[in-house]
């Protein structure tokens, strides 16, 4: 289940480094903070979204419950953020890394913004986290197709697979 946890990190991290690069290479300021209706209403702050719950799920699988949603706080640039996204990426496969499997398939306990508490297994919370942040990059395709982007790439799964 490691191994494949692993994987799965990994996958997050080529994806969303495949859309922040697409997203910097193309698409101007206005673009970047255009208002287009989706659950978040533009790119930055869909791309705001995805590293805020990866950054909060990582706290909490290292033992903290945050009060606070890092992206309601972040005041910078769209390279600012999009290099906290993959320096979140890399301490995720870095913490999946450094634990045993017993680790991760053992349940945890945390808050959520709440206060109410759970508990879950870390690899369910890890396996959360992707699927989560995969669907906010589908929300993404979608408001580059808004911004009439038309040649545009997978972040699908299967297309990582067959390129590593």
């Amino acid at each position: 289940m490691k191994d494949f946890l692993l994987q799965y990190i990994r996958y997050n991290d080529w994806a969303n480094k495949r859309i922040a690069k697409f997203i910097l290479d193309n698409c101007s300021a206005e673009q970047i903070d255009k208002e287009i209706k989706s659950s978040f209403p533009s790119l930055k702050k869909t791309l705001l979204h995805i590293w805020g719950a990866e950054s909060i799920w990582l706290q909490r699988l290292k033992g903290d419950s945050p009060e606070v949603w890092k992206g309601s706080t972040f005041s910078g640039s769209i390279d600012e953020l999009c290099k906290e996204i993959s320096q979140t990426n890399q301490d995720y496969i870095d913490f999946a890394e450094s634990c045993g499997e017993a680790f991760l398939l053992s349940p945890f306990s945390y808050k959520n913004l709440e206060g109410k508490e759970f508990s879950n297994s870390r690899a369910d919370a890890i396996l959360h986290c992707v699927n989560h942040s995969s669907f906010h990059r589908g929300q993404l395709i979608t408001i580059l197709r808004q911004l009439d982007f038309t040649q545009l790439f997978s972040t699908d799964y299967i297309a990582y697979c067959r390129e590593r």
